[in-house]
């Protein structure tokens, strides 16, 4: 994944890592300075976010601007988020004996099958994954219709990936759900896709309600050496998806 550090300020930066131990607290495999941040000096005990959740802020009416990474449009009008919204991470009834039992003594035992078994020690999460670049001037479409074709996009991929927060070492699973053809524009993550003025992440939760809203621009093939472009939404309500 990729972590946030500092966002909204001049010193934010982007820190790819590709594990992480939950006993010391501890991420490896760091790549700094990425998605067209640099690499800076951090004072101890910033908080760094995961960059592909986005959350609907608890105050709507005038948050700073330091407390907020965007502005998106709902059917109950703008909503100020933080985050990329490349991402959401999620558990499910989980029955670590293989069965249908869900249920213990507190309630709901929530997990998620790694590696083909379930877990109560296992999590979840809908990534966005960027495989490519293209540019507007080479598919000859204003992908993002802000009314120029001088844009640059990356491709990516929705993957699901599933693992045992407390089995280090173990492999996660790692599976894609659609060819690389969700579009991104390149460095603004979550931005504005459909050129109405406001950001548009791939998933959106709400926790006042529980809603995870979920949008993405498709571009799915050429028509006459043009892209075709589809922009695909839809909001579900999660059970105890509501804080």
């Amino acid at each position: 994944g990729t972590l946030l550090i500092e966002p909204g300020s001049p010193l934010e930066e982007r820190v790819d890592f590709d594990g992480l131990n939950p006993v010391n607290n501890t991420f490896s495999g760091l790549v700094r300075g990425v998605q067209c941040t640099s690499p800076t000096s951090h004072s101890d005990g910033v908080r760094a976010y995961w960059a592909g959740g986005a959350a609907a802020l608890e105050n709507q009416v005038g948050p700073p601007a330091s407390q907020w990474d965007g502005q998106a449009l709902t059917a109950e009008g703008p909503l100020f988020f933080r985050g990329d919204g490349t991402g959401f991470s999620f558990r499910v009834p989980t029955d670590p004996a293989g069965g249908t039992d869900y249920f213990d003594a507190t309630g709901i035992r929530w997990g998620s099958k790694v590696n083909g078994n379930q877990s109560a020690n296992g999590w979840s999460a809908l990534t966005y994954v960027a495989t490519r670049q293209i540019t507007e001037a080479d598919v000859g479409t204003d992908i993002n219709g802000d009314g120029d074709e001088i844009d640059t996009f990356s491709l990516g991929q929705i993957r699901l990936q599933r693992w045992d927060a407390f089995a280090n070492g173990v492999p996660m699973d790692d599976v894609a759900l659609c060819p690389p053809i969700v579009a991104q524009e390149l460095c603004n993550y979550g931005g504005d896709m459909d050129g109405d003025g406001f950001a548009d992440p791939l998933f959106l939760w709400n926790p006042a309600d529980g809603s995870l809203r979920i949008r993405l621009t498709i571009v799915s093939g050429l028509q006459n050496t043009r892209a075709v472009v589809n922009r695909l939404a839809n909001t579900m309500y999660l059970r105890n998806g509501a804080l």
